[in-house]
């Protein structure tokens, strides 16, 4: 596996460890990290991170595609992955983000031979799945193109907190023109962009222990109860629910 370590999330049996790492340098300014998730007990479920992922479950390798609900996950099975960051999927994928939000979808019905290959090498040498992947991205690595600045620049800015409304004059471009380019790049719009890179704001600081009060006003919702029913459509729990979790984990974006 390539690059430091960036998170471990250890289960209640202190066993299983799910575990994220640098990508490869040539990799790094369009993927976030690699990862595995092997099997064991998964109480909470893929929370919406703004990503595409490329995921091998030891039989399958699919694109799972940009979220915006909770997706449960089979605890019986170990997961490999490669995350992208926000809005650079595409340029290896070679079709718009958005013709995969909320799906998985087989990596064979985008690239064809060339992902049946890589799922060859994949069920000969599972050990190296992580390698695997990556080198299939670096083989793609020269001809891909540069991610949509307005994209990036979009990302960079609503991760921070600015208002979407601030962000758009900052960027100079067209409301409409910046949402076709968004929904393209990262799978949905600026405002469900937003929402959810707010919602990743309001998790750490509970993660962090901030009051429920507290975490709604630093993470820029109107209200508590704004946080809440923000928190049931994009997690499944209210926000209460979440922190009460020792096991709460949040994936590493790349932004926030």
């Amino acid at each position: 596996m390539t690059g430091r370590v960036l998170q471990k999330t250890a289960t209640n049996r202190g066993t299983a460890v799910y575990r994220e790492t640098a990508p490869h340098p040539a990799l790094a300014d369009r993927v976030v990290c690699t990862w595995v998730d092997p099997a064991r007990p998964r109480p909470q479920p893929v929370l919406p991170d703004a990503c595409i992922d490329l995921v091998w479950d030891g039989a399958t390798l699919e694109v799972a595609g940009p979220d915006t609900h909770p997706v449960p996950i089979d605890g019986d099975r170990t997961y490999v992955g490669v995350r992208f960051r926000p809005g650079a999927a595409r340029a290896f994928l070679g079709i718009g983000s958005d013709e995969v939000v909320d799906a998985r979808v087989s990596l064979s019905d985008v690239w064809g031979d060339r992902a049946s290959y890589v799922q060859e090498q994949l069920l000969e040498r599972p050990q190296d799945a992580v390698g695997i992947l990556e080198r299939a991205l670096l083989d793609r690595v020269a001809v891909a193109p540069e991610p949509d600045p307005y994209v990036r620049g979009l990302v960079d800015l609503l991760a921070r907190g600015t208002p979407l409304a601030e962000t758009i004059t900052h960027l100079g471009v067209s409301e409409r023109t910046l949402r076709r380019r968004c929904a393209v790049a990262v799978g949905y719009g600026p405002k469900t962009l937003e929402r959810i890179l707010r919602f990743r704001r309001a998790l750490r600081l509970l993660r962090n222990h901030r009051p429920l009060a507290d975490a709604a006003y630093l993470a820029g919702y109107v209200d508590q109860a704004h946080l809440t029913n923000e928190s049931q459509r994009l997690a499944g729990l209210t926000p209460a629910a979440l922190a009460a979790r020792p096991s709460l984990s949040i994936s590493t974006n790349g932004c926030n």
